[in-house]
């Protein structure tokens, strides 16, 4: 697949009309919370209009208060505070904060030179430490924490700060902190397409509801095999886009998998 972008990429260059480019592509998410905890913009606004804080002017921090509460206007609560938001007669600061994801998502390279004042690292300290050997974490970090990492340690990567693009070595996500299962398990329901030439679908259910059924008949658990189909049909079942095993004749292996 790689190996086909490429030569694709190469023909349009070679005809002058394309060009190779790097696209960063991110889930939506808000990045300003309305609430007093967080990271507080490095803008100033002038006219409605955001403008950088000069380096000096860093690090801004936020500021003294005991009133959390809302504002009542629908901007967070550093509304309240006046005089830090229109700290000048021509301009003003942000309301909001930043979400724990925009430390979260460098907090392991900032600990490689944690009391260096010029720069997040230095170079020789990112290039002694490197990345970090393993992450443990739960899925509920996969879309946050991990999707933030992975992009600013590329960006940081492609600007020439740093000498790798992936944050961690390896990753284990041993599960919800809840404690919900992970154990899942894949239904190959091929038995049951009488059109060979269409593939068969293939569902994914929780350990909770595997162990309901591995006692069924067969002929039970084709019924209910059948009714997931139904319901698929329907689009009313969520399908999980993972690979998993159980023990079953028409199931792919005897072995359970913990993701």
């Amino acid at each position: 697949m790689h190996k086909a972008i490429d030569v694709v990429i190469n023909k349009l260059e070679e005809k002058k009309i394309g060009k190779r480019q790097v696209n960063y592509k991110m889930r939506d998410a808000g990045w300003s919370r309305q609430r007093y905890w967080g990271e507080p913009f490095p803008v100033v606004y002038r006219d409605d209009v955001p403008y950088p804080m000069l380096e000096t002017e860093l690090p801004l921090t936020l500021p003294d208060s005991n009133n959390f509460k809302s504002s009542g206007t629908g901007e967070g609560p550093l509304a309240n505070l006046k005089e830090w938001i229109n700290f000048s007669p021509n301009a003003k600061r942000d309301s909001n904060t930043m979400p724990t994801h925009a430390g979260a998502a460098w907090y392991f390279l900032r600990y490689m030179d944690p009391h260096n004042d010029k720069e997040f690292a230095s170079k020789k300290a990112l290039d002694y430490w490197g990345q970090v050997d393993v992450y443990i974490g739960g899925s509920e970090h996969a879309v946050a924490h991990l999707l933030y990492s992975r992009l600013w340690t590329k960006i940081l990567h492609d600007l020439g700060y740093l000498n790798f693009d992936e944050p961690f070595k390896k990753l284990i996500n041993q599960g919800m902190i809840t404690g919900s299962s992970r154990f899942v398990y894949r239904i190959n329901t091929s038995f049951s397409n009488s059109d060979s030439s269409k593939p068969s679908p293939q569902f994914f259910v929780s350990k909770s509801v595997y162990d309901k059924w591995q006692n069924l008949k067969s002929s039970e658990f084709e019924i209910k095999v059948q009714e997931l189909i139904s319901d698929f049909n329907k689009g009313t079942i969520r399908i999980f886009n993972s690979i998993f095993q159980i023990k079953r004749r028409i199931f792919l292996n005897s072995t359970p998998c913990q993701r």
